[in-house]
């Protein structure tokens, strides 16, 4: 989940809040006919509680985010997007002919049985495709979508969590104030919130029933002909001209660096064939499962916090 999703989520705190805001309010209404205290603190409370509901709904939302994308990175993989193995790196290699007139028509292959001697033109023919594979790298393997999908819920999670913390702080001071008879704002709160994020875990967890029974039983899971997994195009020749970069590199003077980028390349290569290679299938179903994990991870402690919280107070109430 990235920037893209996060103004839904917003969004939907938003009409949350507004829900939350009318039942604070119904709750401050009645501690202010309830308590002898000024009207000014039952308004300090309700705005103390109000700010908390909201800045907890910003933090649940920015730390599912958080999670979703450390999920992809690491346990579902075939769901990480940022992973754009979805076009092959550059691996045909054009070097100029020792004559040092124009590169030759087709991919080239370096020998070395017997010896191997690159003029300076030819290196440097070997550096540029270097440059194209860095510059690659840079966009497809991930890291660098990862950290600009990180960048907008991180965002918000700091500054909700300096905003939660100042004011929970004002709302377990009011804990310890507040009088017999005269906590329903307090109860709204918690009730509410424990309700919204039950709500939450509710429906995730439907939808994850749902992908298991899709799993489980045959003919169930949707079949259409993007889930066909159709082999990519191995294109030996290509293949071959990076590889001898690694089988040459001592005989041809490369460095060592270059022979390692050239083996790092392999291994791209190889999931980047795996990945066009698989059913989208699979993709679809780590992304279900990617998602519905994280927001169960946050709403389910926040659901047996908030409850467990309202339902003590009450029984402490009635004793």
């Amino acid at each position: 989940m990235g920037p893209d999703i996060m103004f839904p989520i917003i969004f939907i705190i938003l009409v949350i809040s507004v829900v939350a805001l009318i039942t604070l309010g119904v709750g401050a209404m009645h501690d202010a006919r309830q308590t002898t205290v000024g009207r000014s603190s039952i308004v300090r409370r309700g705005y103390i509680y109000l700010v908390s509901f909201v800045t907890l709904l910003f933090l649940g939302a920015a730390l599912i985010s958080i999670l979703d994308v450390g999920l992809r990175a690491w346990v579902f993989r075939s769901a990480d997007p940022y992973i754009g193995y979805f076009n092959v790196p550059p691996s045909t290699l054009y070097l100029t002919s020792k004559d040092g007139s124009q590169p030759v028509s087709g991919p080239t292959v370096l020998g070395c049985t017997n010896g191997c001697a690159l003029t300076d033109q030819q290196k440097a023919d070997i550096t540029s495709w270097e440059q194209n594979y860095l510059q690659w790298q840079e966009v497809n393997t991930g890291k660098s979508g990862r950290m600009q999908a990180l960048i907008t819920p991180l965002s918000f999670f700091i500054v909700a969590l300096v905003v939660f913390l100042f004011h929970w702080r004002l709302v377990r001071r009011d804990a310890k104030t507040i009088e017999e008879g005269n906590n329903l704002t307090r109860s709204a709160h918690f009730t509410a919130m424990g309700f919204v994020w039950l709500l939450v875990c509710v429906i995730t967890a439907g939808f994850l029933v749902n992908t298991l029974l899709r799993m489980a039983i045959p003919g169930a899971e949707r079949k259409t002909n993007e889930n066909i997994s159709y082999p990519a195009e191995v294109v030996t020749q290509e293949k071959s001209g990076v590889a001898s970069i690694v089988t040459c590199g001592d005989a041809c003077g490369l460095s060592e660096e270059t022979v390692q980028r050239a083996q790092t390349w392999e291994a791209d290569y190889a999931r980047w064939l795996a990945r066009n290679q698989s059913s989208n299938d699979n993709r679809s179903r780590q992304n279900a499962f990617s998602i519905e994990l994280a927001l169960l991870l946050v709403g389910l402690p926040l659901v047996w916090y908030h409850l467990r919280t309202a339902w003590r107070e009450k029984n402490v109430a009635k004793g």
